[in-house]
């Protein structure tokens, strides 16, 4: 009975660790909130792999376990079952190969000190452990094989993404299946699942120089925008500084004094927000909240800046810190513009802390605090759940794939804070 009940946490262990890589190598986090969900299919399926171990031979149960694993990541995360399966024989092939690693070990160690039989549930942990390494390194430098969105978005033409991951699939299954329903020896098997292996480097590799071509070809089109942009603010400025000359010269030659100093105020205030640049990291980024800065000047609205990091380390890539702060802002901008009582007046705050990022837009807002609170919870979860693509909704999506949070918080002073925490 202990001996039983030793084997089933090893194997929960284990189940654990290896739906946490499936769902890596293909790109998907498991959130707060799935946390429950997601223990309950482990106690099941561990439960499942120890009654099949004795019932099923080698095929039928890792087709049980497969099909179990990939439907319910399928049925939480809204993935195809062909995209989840990917990630679940992925994740296999590394059991496998660990198993190895881990049964040599295992002999190694009983060979020195002279044990003549190992316990299952040793083995079991030590691939728990070991799997667990490689997860942690996984996770760490935020690796993976194939990211759906990517995935489908650069071979769009049809249906040619599903036919691929199909036919991937089949030929990590049919290696699967030689492998445990043929009687090869030790050895075999080893060669077997090394060459798996390389291949899976292989395509990792792959995998890695596609997604730096993807980066620096988006570096390249961020730069290029922003250089178009100089150049275009500096032709412009060049135009206007002739009109704006005959402007103070006239005003001069009248006398009209006062006129001529706001004049000249408000044109060295345009200047000043054209021309200044920011602490950040990225350039996209910078262009992008000063061009917001110049539009809700021209509609009477002010945006104090208080950048405290350059947002370096910030795990987010470019393109998404660019939907993060344009939608930030634009929420902000949109509530204080059709309100002509409320103060004309928006902050925008960067901070880092000892492990997290922090992001927030304030404006003041009209209204009692639980009413604002409760509006914001159910129109971001009311949309979360139609589009992933309008406002606050599409912010809180990205927020979630790097395990952060998007929250409101109002003040005594009438003062309404959209808060978005990343954690490095």
């Amino acid at each position: 009975m202990v001996q039983g009940q030793q084997m089933y946490v090893a194997t929960l262990v284990e189940t654990l660790v290896f739906l946490l890589i499936s769902m890596q190598i293909v790109n998907l986090r498991i959130e707060k909130r799935d946390n429950i969900f997601f223990v309950l299919i482990c106690l099941i399926t561990a439960a499942i792999t120890i009654y099949a171990h004795s019932a099923f031979s080698g095929p039928i149960r890792l087709t049980i376990l497969v099909l179990f694993l990939s439907s319910m990541i399928s049925f939480k995360k809204n993935v195809p079952l062909y995209y989840s399966i990917i990630g679940v024989l992925f994740a296999l092939i590394f059991l496998f190969f660990i198993e190895e690693i881990s049964y040599r070990i295992l002999e190694s160690i009983s060979s020195l000190f002279a044990i003549t039989t190992i316990n299952l549930s040793l083995i079991v942990l030590m691939n728990s452990i070991l799997l667990f390494i490689f997860y942690m390194i996984l996770s760490r430098y935020h690796l993976y094989i194939i990211d759906f969105s990517i995935f489908s978005h650069y071979l769009n033409s049809g249906r040619k993404y599903i036919i691929i991951s199909i036919v991937i699939s089949l030929s990590i299954a049919c290696a699967i299946y030689l492998i445990t329903n043929f009687k090869l020896n030790q050895q075999d098997v080893w060669y077997i699942i090394f060459i798996l292996f390389v291949f899976f480097v292989f395509f990792l590799r792959s995998s890695m120089h596609k997604k730096i071509k993807i980066l620096e070809h988006e570096m390249q089109k961020a730069h290029e925008q922003q250089l178009k942009l100089n150049i275009r603010n500096e032709r412009k400025t060049r135009h206007d500084f002739v009109f704006h000359l005959n402007a103070i010269y006239a005003m001069a030659d009248l006398g009209e004094l006062d006129e001529l100093k706001c004049y000249i105020r408000e044109l060295t205030t345009n200047i000043q927000l054209k021309h200044q640049s920011l602490p950040l990291k990225e350039i996209s980024l910078s262009s992008l909240i000063l061009n917001y800065q110049q539009t809700f000047f021209h509609n009477g609205i002010r945006l104090n800046l208080h950048l405290n990091n350059s947002l370096e380390g910030i795990p987010l890539k470019g393109y998404e810190l660019t939907i993060v702060f344009a939608n930030l802002l634009a929420n902000s901008f949109e509530y204080l513009k059709h309100d002509e009582e409320l103060k004309r007046q928006i902050d925008l705050t960067v901070d880092f802390y000892d492990s997290y990022y922090r992001i927030e837009v304030m404006n003041e807002y009209i209204g009692q605090p639980e009413e604002i609170l409760t509006s914001f919870l159910r129109e971001s979860e009311s949309n979360l759940n139609k589009t992933r693509g309008l406002g606050l909704s599409n912010v809180n999506h990205i927020v979630k794939i790097y395990n952060g949070q998007l929250f409101p918080e109002v003040t005594s002073n009438k003062m309404l804070s959209i808060v978005v925490i990343i954690p490095i």
